[in-house]
C-alpha cells in the first residue's frame, strides 16, 4: 500500500513536471504502472513458486 501511494503521488503533477499534457504523459505513466504491476506480479510468483530466491529480494 505504501509503494502504491507513493506511485500516485510521484505521478499526480507529471504533466506540471514535462510541461504539457497528452499522449506523452500517458504513456509515461501508463509504463510506470505497468512496471509497477509487472514487478509485484513476478515478486508474487516468486514467492510461491521460488520462495529461496524471493527470500534473496533486496538483500546485498
Amino acid at each position: 500500500m505504501g509503494i502504491g501511494t507513493t506511485l500516485v503521488f510521484a505521478t499526480m503533477n507529471l504533466d506540471v513536471l514535462f510541461g504539457h499534457t497528452g499522449a506523452p504523459v500517458f504513456i509515461i505513466l501508463g509504463l510506470f504502472y505497468g512496471v509497477f504491476v509487472l514487478g509485484m506480479a513476478v515478486a508474487l510468483v516468486l514467492r510461491r513458486k521460488r520462495p529461496d530466491i524471493y527470500a534473496l529480494i533486496g538483500r546485498q
